[in-house]
């Protein structure tokens, strides 16, 4: 039996009409024939990382959670793919907490998860509920734009523009600021793969966005940006 695939509304129950038909041609329905859905979701932690798995060709999920590990830290995960993206009641629950947004872009999954396209609403939700968020994964910069009324959504949420794309063969290094709680002592590079070079976007802080991260041959372009939430 093929049933095909996307996320079922969140939280809810699916009840499954089967028709049949015998060999004479004599068809019937069973209404509520069977019901599925998924598991309710617990709050157990005040860590909450929000993960699309099947955009997740990099392994990064299991990257984040071997990093929270590390600080003795155990994340509630959130799969999109079967409970679509959480709501304000759920992220009211990690107010003071942090929410984790491991996201990619990618036409394939946009065009057939199309609740994707309102990712931006969530994080943007989350802030304003007094969460720490932290937005990360390949393309969202730019495709957050694209999505967004106006291309305004890096420019509303974290006072911040995208400044431009770096180019294939460019250098990519990345240096934190001294000095900073995040970015003190933070060096590292950033690679792709052959079928997806790595082309990040640097960003260009505006006011009331603190800049953590910059690419080590261009002190303008910033690779992380923070922003406090006022609200």
């Amino acid at each position: 039996m093929y049933m095909g695939f996307g996320a079922m509304p969140a939280n809810e129950d699916v009840f499954l009409d089967i028709t049949a038909e015998d060999a004479n041609g004599n068809e019937g329905t069973r209404r509520n024939a069977c019901a599925f859905g998924p598991t309710r979701f617990t709050q157990k932690s005040n860590v909450l990382l929000v993960a699309d798995d099947f955009a997740d060709a990099a392994g990064t999920r299991e990257r984040v959670m071997d990093a929270l590990a590390q600080k003795g830290l155990s994340p509630d995960v959130w799969e999109t793919e079967i409970r679509q993206l959480p709501g304000k009641s759920t992220l009211s629950k990690y107010a003071g907490g942090l929410v984790i947004f491991n996201a990619k872009y990618d036409p394939y999954y946009m065009s057939h998860y199309p609740y994707l396209a309102y990712r931006p609403t969530s994080v943007a939700n989350a802030m304003e509920l007094g969460a720490n968020v932290l937005l990360m994964g390949q393309l969202v910069g730019s495709s957050y734009n694209r999505y967004n009324e106006g291309g305004t959504f890096f420019e509303d949420t974290f006072h911040c523009d995208i400044g431009g794309t770096k180019s294939e063969g460019e250098d990519l290094a990345v240096v934190g600021k001294p000095g900073d709680v995040i970015g003190d002592g933070l060096s590292f590079g950033l690679s792709g793969t052959e079928e997806f070079p790595a082309t990040p976007d640097y960003l260009t802080p505006l006011e009331g966005c603190d800049a953590f991260l910059r690419f080590a041959d261009d002190e303008s372009q910033k690779a992380g940006v923070r922003v406090e939430n006022d609200s």
